[in-house]
């Protein structure tokens, strides 16, 4: 055996073994941690490609694209909810100024295109064989191998093909959609202020995950959406109009901190360090509940379930609550300093001690951890 062939032989064992070593890896990390570990970017979205148009064909064969929800309707209400919010900000009104900066935080959500898995893009198989011929062609034909190493070669040449692939993206809805397909149905979602789009896999869509026999729409996945709505004004990509909040963020910043006092377990950095995910969750908090308001009147919130001590109203805060709910661990110093979010028991524990409504519906007493008044409370829009 020569040098070439035994190298050869060599580096592919290693690529393989790697490759295992990563997926026993990846069974026992958490995130954050875990995305530092994963399988090399092109060959991840290589396999997505080939497993997504399996996965549609075979969603379409058993018409089982119905079990996921559409957000198109809702997504529309929250825009025009959001839009109302912030024009009824009095900070927002009283002379040219405000009137302009306004209408310019309007304009960042009134933009925002909304996309989920199992939308008009995935359902388009035409289109995803497209993409898939394109990747082929890129992969076998344009692309010579340069090594002589197998394993090294194909990664090379996926890498290749991928680079060509995204290097024609524009922006369109459908170089978009080629952009998630390397999250392959995960249990996430974003916003990405470049392309002004907030994305919603299909995992947070699932019907019978995040529908209830009592509350029949998923409030769960509407304070998800909500969420990633308000990263538009509330983010990385924001300063701006962070330092436009003045007190009101202060506001929200300081509240967070001092539930560390109140909630933490182990390590918390909330307050200055988690404020563009804080706030997007109090705004979202505020806007599902003025949603289930529309659907369900005051006595139909106030009416005790059957078999339970609990309101309807109750159970709308124990239901969005549940999708945050984990086995308490102490949060290490390191994981707190990484992760923009706070840990998830501050998350719904902050903000509904941030509601009024919270306090009403579970007649909270002044000196209770969750207790607020409306004056005390923190608001960035609204009137008040």
């Amino acid at each position: 055996m020569d040098f070439n062939e035994s190298s050869s032989s060599l580096i592919c064992e290693l690529i393989s073994d790697t490759t295992t070593m990563i997926d026993r890896v990846l069974t026992t990390v958490k995130p954050p941690f875990s995305k530092l570990f994963g399988r090399d970017d092109a060959v991840t979205f290589f396999n997505s490609l080939q497993s997504r148009a399996e996965m549609i064909e075979f969603m379409k064969s058993n018409n089982s694209l119905t079990d996921f929800h559409d957000l198109s309707e809702i997504a529309r209400t929250m825009e025009v909810k959001i839009l109302e919010n912030i024009e009824s900000s009095k900070w927002l009104h009283g002379d040219m100024i405000s009137d302009y900066v306004r209408e310019k935080i309007k304009d960042k959500v009134s933009c925002i295109q909304i996309y989920h898995d199992f939308d008009e893009h995935d359902k388009n198989m035409t289109y995803i064989l497209k993409i898939n011929n394109n990747f082929n062609y890129h992969l076998y034909f344009t692309n010579k191998r340069k090594t002589g190493i197998f394993a090294l070669d194909t990664l090379l040449r996926i890498r290749y093909a991928k680079e060509e692939l995204f290097k024609k993206a524009n922006n369109t809805p459908e170089d978009i959609f080629v952009g998630r397909i390397n999250d392959n149905f995960g249990f996430n979602a974003f916003f990405d202020g470049i392309t002004k789009t907030v994305t919603m896999l299909a995992p947070l869509m699932l019907r019978n995950s995040f529908s209830s026999k009592i509350l029949k729409e998923p409030f769960i996945t509407y304070h998800v959406l909500g969420h990633e709505l308000y990263h538009s004004l509330f983010g990385a990509g924001g300063p701006a109009l962070d330092a436009l909040n003045g007190h009101r963020g202060k506001c929200i910043m300081n509240h967070y901190q001092k539930s560390c006092s109140k909630f933490a377990i182990g390590a918390c950095t909330s307050g200055r360090h988690t404020f563009n995910e804080d706030t997007p969750d109090v705004e979202s908090n505020r806007l599902v509940y003025r949603i289930l308001g529309d659907l369900y009147n005051d006595q139909q919130l106030n009416t005790v379930i059957d078999g339970l001590d609990t309101t309807l109203e109750q159970a709308y805060f124990y239901y969005v609550a549940s999708s945050s709910c984990e086995r308490d661990e102490v949060r290490s110093q390191e994981l707190a300093d990484l992760d923009p979010h706070s840990a998830n028991n501050i998350r719904i524990n902050a903000g509904f001690s941030l509601m009024p409504e919270f306090t009403k519906a579970f007649r909270c007493k002044e000196g209770d951890p969750m207790f607020i008044k409306k004056e005390e409370s923190c608001y960035v829009f609204g009137p008040d």
